[in-house]
């Protein structure tokens, strides 16, 4: 059984949809939330189950979005290995923190503004996207020092790829063959001949629906809504974060060779 993990609002749901879509076999939602259910138990809103066929005496992964959820699914099961799905942290954290209005918070402390009252908000402001990109670094450092030599069961996956219309085909085939399970042929091949409209089916659900529904055609949903000196202070805030990220893992390399890959995925994003 692997592990499939992201930090929130980075395409868990849709990651998991895929998998079960395609191996006919279940993935449990966070273990210590009983609202959380596999997703072939969801009431999609068309009425039509597309996971009606899913076992559900197989599990195949169980999700998570934290450290320590990793470290006691670890504890508690067999895991083969842990599939970390990855976003830009700069889309990913304004997206959590926006399910709060985020983006109304920038807005209301004024980057620009030399008011007091304003400047403590903008303090409070950054000491809650540090929290929240130390929550997104976690999961990858713990995959680089843990998963990253552990055989052929683990895989990093690029949430921006796994939207894209011509790259997820890849990343998915990529990603499935390291599960190490028979994949129904068939289903891959309907889910790539009718992507578009299982995308869209994935999004609902009475149980349970995709939590970053709104940025799957835009990405930069949050961002983009920004005016430009609030986007240019929240560029730079999460660059300077991740220049302090690459500058530790830097640190690192002697003893966990596999943090070059790290750096290469945090240039990527600076």
């Amino acid at each position: 059984m692997i592990i499939i993990a992201s930090y929130p609002r980075s395409g868990n749901h849709l990651y998991r949809f895929i998998i079960e879509y395609t191996t006919g076999k279940f993935t449990q939602g966070i273990f210590s939330n009983e609202k959380d259910k596999p997703l072939f138990n969801n009431k999609f809103e068309n009425k039509v189950n597309p996971l009606k066929h899913v076992d559900p005496s197989r599990m195949i992964g169980i999700k998570a979005h934290y450290v320590n959820q990793v470290k006691e699914y670890c504890s508690l099961f067999n895991i083969t290995g842990l599939h970390l799905i990855v976003r830009n942290p700069q889309n990913a954290i304004l997206s959590e923190i926006g399910r709060e209005g985020g983006e109304k918070i920038i807005r209301k402390i004024n980057p620009a503004s030399e008011n007091l009252e304003i400047n403590e908000k903008k303090i409070l402001f950054e000491e809650q996207v540090k929290i929240e990109f130390k929550k997104w670094a976690q999961l990858l450092t713990l995959y680089f020092k843990n998963f990253h030599n552990s055989g052929d069961f683990s895989k990093i996956i690029i949430y921006e790829n796994l939207i894209d219309k011509d790259l997820w085909k890849s990343e998915i085939s990529n990603s499935l063959e390291t599960i190490k399970t028979n994949i129904d042929l068939e289903k891959f091949w309907k889910f790539y001949e009718n992507k578009e409209l299982l995308f869209e089916i994935s999004r609902t659900g009475k149980n349970r629906a995709w939590g970053s529904s709104k940025t799957i055609k835009k990405p930069n949903f949050y961002f983009d809504n920004l005016k430009l000196m609030e986007r240019k202070y929240f560029e730079k805030l999460i660059k300077n974060l991740l220049q302090n990220e690459k500058e530790y893992c830097q640190s690192l390399i002697s003893k966990f060779p596999g943090f070059s890959e790290y750096i290469k995925l945090i240039d990527s994003y600076l």
